[in-house]
């Protein structure tokens, strides 16, 4: 059978580089699906993946979105910011400054604070979720000949298993124990939510979504042992996660609700209650978060603009610090530290000081009847930015 190049598969539209385990892949597939974006997923098993795309991006991640014309976005944000600036219609990041800090705001807590706790029910918890997702890696990432070619050889471990190895590994480092009975406690708020309203602001997908859909969809969604309990515990919720992966927007279940967002001083009391859980969740952890980075920068106050933000200096798939000395459980002391919280606080930060002074004040009344007042007054010393794919200082 004839290799067929990326181009020939995709035609003219879209590629999304991306496997249906990746916890970012999924925010990014659902956008272009809510967005109505005609592209075409691809596993990194085809081999232009690392011919062409990995030594671009200069180390491999997941998920890139690749354009028509072949530029590449390596990384789930950044590639919807590009899209929304092409694709204006049907937003997914409210008019509303208000309600749009709000929606960035839970899509950073919900998609940051849970990254680890569900990579630690996937690898930690249950024999039948380690198989499945170690089967997933296997077959998105070598083709079926690669890996019955290995397997004959006996010789070397498929790339599967290496990267099951790494993410297992991240669990560790990074200290993470069993956080479920948190994460349980969301799942009912969420579906108390999702009983009355579609999305998580209301008739219409927003960001926030997005970031709630990476914790959600890849891992507990499709994990057999994790999407049981979801299914049994929380089936609205689950129906949520199945429309998140449909392009109407209106739900077939609960379609009386107009599709367009809340009002930000008329919110309803289970987005209130969903929202005060997951900023208690998240907000000590990005506290010490920001600080282990300000104590980074103190260690060597002259670094110059450009430099790559890590404890080796060097570009990866998720670039860390060493330690984060303090959390809301107290079980991350000694731990690795991600950029990702901060590069998506430095976001927030932006859209505040575009804020007119009546909208501010509004935002700040909002944030503080939410028990999130003091996420204002988190800042970084040095802002950061995106280099060449890459965390660097600015």
């Amino acid at each position: 059978m004839r290799l067929r190049s990326v181009r020939e598969i995709a035609e003219e539209n879209y590629v999304l580089w991306a496997m249906n385990c990746s916890y970012y892949s999924a925010q990014l597939r659902s956008y272009l699906i809510k967005k109505n974006i005609k592209y075409v997923e691809i596993n990194p098993s085809h081999p232009e993946y690392n011919e062409r795309v990995v030594p671009q991006v200069g180390h491999f991640t997941l998920p890139i979105l690749e354009g028509p014309n072949g530029e590449l976005v390596a990384d789930s944000i950044e590639a919807i910011e590009f899209l929304e600036g092409r694709f204006p219609q049907q937003t997914m990041i409210p008019a509303c400054k208000v309600m749009a800090g709000l929606a960035w705001l839970i899509h950073n807590c919900a998609s940051e604070r849970h990254f680890l706790s569900a990579v630690y029910d996937r690898w930690k918890t249950t024999v039948e979720n380690r198989e499945f997702a170690l089967g997933e890696f296997c077959r998105s990432l070598e083709t079926k000949a690669v890996i019955e070619a290995k397997r004959k050889a006996g010789e070397q471990k498929l790339a599967g298993e290496v990267l099951a190895a790494m993410a297992s590994k991240h669990v560790d480092a990074a200290g993470v124990t069993d956080r479920r009975d948190e994460v349980f406690a969301l799942y009912a708020l969420l579906n108390e939510h999702f009983h009355d309203y579609p999305y998580i602001l209301g008739g219409h997908p927003s960001i926030a979504d997005f970031g709630m859909v990476a914790f959600l969809y890849p891992h507990v969604g499709r994990d057999p042992s994790s999407s049981a309990l979801l299914k049994l515990h929380a089936p609205a919720l689950y129906r949520w996660i199945e429309t998140m992966n449909r392009a109407v927007i209106v739900d077939p279940e609960i379609w009386y609700v107009s599709p367009e967002f809340f009002t930000h001083d008329d919110l309803p009391k289970t987005l209130i209650a969903l929202t005060k859980a997951i900023v208690a969740f998240h907000g000590p952890e990005l506290r010490a978060t920001i600080a282990a980075y300000n104590h980074w920068l103190d260690l060597e106050p002259n670094r110059p603009a450009g430099a790559i933000i890590s404890r080796n200096g060097k570009k990866l798939v998720h670039q860390v610090l060493n330690e984060v000395t303090e959390s809301s459980s107290g079980d991350l002391t000694g731990g690795i530290v991600f950029l990702d919280p901060l590069a998506l606080h430095l976001r927030l930060i932006d859209l505040e000081k575009s804020m007119s002074a009546t909208q501010m004040n509004a935002y700040k009344t909002l944030l503080r009847s939410l028990g999130a007042g003091d996420f204002i007054e988190v800042k970084l010393k040095r802002k950061m930015r995106r280099k060449d794919y890459a965390y660097v200082l600015d």
